[in-house]
């Protein structure tokens, strides 16, 4: 005799079967998030770097370009107006005086640049030439910046300018970034923490393929400077003239 009002029906939970198709299901909707969220994380982070060595780039140029247009060769103390070697530059230049005369455009006061790079961190610095203190990051994911001086004749990685001496007729600028979403990355001979272990490049690699740690370092060294400039530019300059006394 059944009771009134109780329903007949069985009620049952979910089989063994049943839950592991739902958690397999579950499982790859979430690798499949995952992977999507990962693969938005790394072009975001490729976009970021792009933009940043765009930036860079183009702040690095526009400055020695605008320094360039009233560049000096020799200060009125006699000190270089531009010295430059293979990573630094230092230019000394007018101040413009919009609508001023040249003969008042010859005693405006000067104002100075400095480029330099640290290649330890690949930091790109840059600051007022009388203030080397406060400078400037303008990028930390520079891999080399190369600059060559063409005094007419010949290219050269070093100059210094005198009142002697005019500017040189071209101004070489190379960079060379990271590529794009990759850690940075650097191995220098005098870092010991860089160096690996003789037991670690044995356990690496075989026998007859173990190097010392400074070949590969010159080997990177020697790919890097045979890989074509990621931004190049070539700065022409007008003769210089030595600061009026």
């Amino acid at each position: 005799m059944a009771w009134a009002g109780k329903s007949d029906r069985v009620l049952r939970g979910f089989t063994l079967m049943e839950v592991l198709v739902s958690l397999g299901v579950l499982a790859i909707l979430t690798s499949a998030m995952g992977a999507y969220l990962w693969d938005l994380r790394s072009q975001t982070l490729l976009l970021k770097d792009l933009t940043d060595d765009r930036r860079c780039s183009e702040l690095l140029f526009q400055t020695i370009e605008e320094h360039l247009g009233t560049a000096i060769s020799q200060t009125m103390s006699g000190e270089p107006g531009m010295t430059g070697e293979a990573d630094s530059l230092v230019l000394t230049s007018r101040k413009i005086m919009p609508g001023a005369s040249s003969e008042l455009q010859r005693i405006t006061p000067m104002q100075g640049v400095r480029i330099e790079f640290d290649r330890e961190s690949n930091t790109v610095w840059l600051a007022a030439s009388d203030r080397p203190d406060a400078r400037e990051a303008i990028s930390q994911r520079v891999e080399r910046l190369r600059f060559r001086f063409f005094d007419g004749r010949q290219w050269s990685d070093r100059f210094a300018a005198s009142g002697d001496a005019a500017l040189p007729a071209l101004i070489e600028v190379g960079l060379w970034f990271q590529p794009p979403g990759a850690p940075r990355q650097t191995i220098e001979p005098d870092d010991e923490s860089a160096i690996p272990a003789e037991e670690e490049f044995v356990s690496r690699f075989a026998a007859d393929e173990v190097r010392s740690t400074f070949e590969l370092i010159e080997e990177r060294e020697r790919e890097r400077i045979a890989r074509a400039p990621d931004r190049l530019r070539v700065f022409a300059v007008v003769g210089g003239e030595v600061e009026s006394r």
